[in-house]
């Protein structure tokens, strides 16, 4: 080795002043001072050890660069002790510091990577020699374990940071659970457990435990020994939830419209169930500050109708239909919040249809809640507005007719019914809820018809009876007045429309006079309604005789509906009513 150094260096003398010139080597020392040169190479112990490494020299500006097998320049230096540092690399160790000549040394510290040596006054020739040899770092491995502590609830994951020997690395270990090995140079390493708001470090140890060297904070100090998995240092770390800072919560209740004060009202606080009297509120509910969930449990009948708190600004989201609210507590401080409950309310809607012998348009009374409602047959009521619950609607059925169906469509449902009585009992619920009465004229034949005739010469009479239906009539689906009734009486019969329409009115009038109807008559009406309607209506429209309609099936003419619709006029109808003869009833 020595040989080798010596005849490196013959071959740069000659290069040296170029390249002490162009300041490829450090500038020696002024030339007042004792100035010497000092020489630094690097070997390997064993195999894998390859690069450069670098290394400072004290009272030397910069750091030198040395491959493994080679030796720098010779380095111009202070004569004396002069100090020599490697610099760290990872997974290498320095394995031996030699000099040459071997007395130049004064000191070496491996595991610092430094050597202190002499340095005589003098040049290359007498320059001194010092060797660095490293080898690859012993390495062992080590697992990082997270518990909870005994009894408690804490889940998961948790970060360490693990330094060792110049490397550093981290891991991270679910609660009940280790990291996966790490690999580090063997000696002491440092684990540090990154901080958790939820969570409180309660200590640390290891496996084997003579492997904790030290324990400072949330920092083990632990050693790691050379070999595989077997012989691994396991260090465990067990933590407890930190506890939170709380806050107060309070739940009020206000008693809205159909809401009994004292009535209670059942919530839930975060899992917790409390009781809350409408005009009261909760005692104080020690929470966790921060976001709290409030739910009240649905109430038959009754709806959340609003939702407060205070401070305003706590409330920070609230659902009416799902009767919930997300309020923000603050550590030492109370929330109210504050829930309205209305009694529920439904729309209920009174329907007539029409039945056999009931004229579109005909009033029917009926009695709600104390309350009388004139519904049209064929029509329904006005939206009514009540509180949840059972209503009974009653019609009073006029003489000569009966209520033949009683049904419930919507969002309510019908709990008891009599055809025989006209009497309904209607639950109303949210929402829209029709009860329909469908109401005929009696089977027995009763009453007597008079001809269009009559009706034609006399209009007071027509005006009369319109007044059962407002002071209209409705054929073919318009509204006509007396008047436009006269108008049509007058009308030319080339026209068939005209000829059905006429006999259509003067049916529809008999029946408000109290004539009963068969079914086969009700059933021309009804058709005599529909083609009307179909070919253009009984002002404006125009029809042929054979003009047809289709009813349930049934084809009629027009020309067959003038026919049916006339002897019933004259009373001639089979199981229908008499002429009223002499024009009397």
């Amino acid at each position: 080795m020595i040989a080798m150094v010596r005849s490196s260096w013959l071959r740069v003398l000659a290069l040296l002043p170029g390249l002490l010139l162009f300041g490829v080597l450090p500038a020696p020392a002024s030339a007042t001072d004792s100035s010497g040169a000092i020489e630094i190479c690097k070997t390997a112990s064993g195999d894998g050890v390859s690069g450069s490494f670098q290394f400072t020299v004290s009272g030397v500006t910069g750091s030198v660069s040395v491959p493994v097998g080679q030796c720098s320049f010779s380095i111009p230096v202070k004569a004396g002790q002069v100090t020599v540092t490697e610099q760290a690399r990872d997974g290498y160790v320095v394995s031996a510091i030699a000099a040459l000549p071997s007395t130049a040394i004064v000191s070496t510290n491996l595991g610092n990577r430094t050597a202190t040596v002499n340095v005589a006054s003098g040049g290359v020739a007498n320059e001194t020699i010092v060797t660095f040899t490293n080898k690859l770092a012993p390495t062992g491995f080590l697992e990082v374990c997270k518990k909870a502590q005994d009894g408690t609830n804490l889940g998961g994951y948790f970060t360490f940071h693990i330094a060792a020997s110049g490397t550093s690395t981290t891991a991270t270990a679910p609660v009940g659970g280790c990291s996966l090995p790490v690999e580090l140079p063997i000696g002491n390493a440092t684990v540090t457990e990154d901080a958790r708001s939820d969570a409180q470090f309660v200590s640390a140890s290891t496996t084997p435990s003579d492997r904790l060297v030290s324990l400072s904070g949330v920092t083990a100090t632990v050693k790691i020994v050379s070999g595989g998995i077997a012989s691994e240092t396991i260090v465990t770390f067990v933590n407890k939830p930190k506890p939170q800072p709380k806050g107060f919560l309070k739940v009020c209740k206000v008693a809205g419209a159909g809401v009994a004060t004292g009535q209670a009202f059942t919530f839930t606080v975060d899992g917790t169930t409390v009781q809350v009297l409408a005009g009261s509120c909760s005692l104080p509910i020690s929470a966790a500050a921060g976001t709290v969930n409030v739910t009240e449990a649905a109430a038959t009948g009754y709806v959340v109708s609003a939702i407060s708190a205070d401070p305003a600004a706590s409330l920070l989201s609230s659902s009416l239909s799902a009767r919930t609210a997300s309020v923000a507590v603050t550590s030492g401080q109370v929330v109210e919040v504050t829930f309205t409950n209305m009694k529920a309310t439904g729309v209920l809607k009174i329907c007539k249809v029409a039945g056999a012998g009931v004229v579109p348009g005909q009033s029917f009374t009926f009695t709600l809640a104390g309350q009388s409602y004139s519904v049209q047959a064929g029509f329904c009521s006005q939206p009514i507005t009540l509180p949840v619950g059972n209503y009974a609607v009653d019609e009073n059925v006029p003489s000569g007719y009966v209520v033949t169906s009683i049904v419930v469509t919507g969002a309510g449902s019908l709990v008891s019914s009599s055809n025989a009585t006209g009497t309904a009992v209607v639950s109303v619920t949210p929402g829209t809820t029709e009860v329909t009465f469908t109401d005929k004229k009696a089977t027995s034949v009763t009453g007597c018809v008079l001809t269009k005739g009559y009706y034609k010469n006399h209009p007071g009479v027509v005006s009369y009876l319109l007044k059962q239906t407002g002071g209209t009539l409705t054929v073919g689906g318009v509204s006509l007045t007396a008047g436009q009734i006269d108008n049509i009486y007058d009308r030319n019969a080339r026209n068939f429309l005209n000829q059905v329409s006429q006999q259509l009115i003067t049916a529809l009038l008999n029946q408000l006079g109290g004539a009963s109807t068969p079914a086969s008559v009700q059933s021309a009406i009804d058709a005599a309604q529909l083609l009307i309607d179909q070919n253009g209506g009984p002002l404006t429209g125009s029809a042929k005789a054979s003009t047809q309609v289709v009813l349930n099936g049934v084809t009629y003419t027009a020309s067959q509906l003038v026919d049916i619709l006339s002897n019933y006029n004259e009373g001639n109808s089979a199981g229908g009513p008499g002429h009223c003869g002499g024009g009397r009833r």
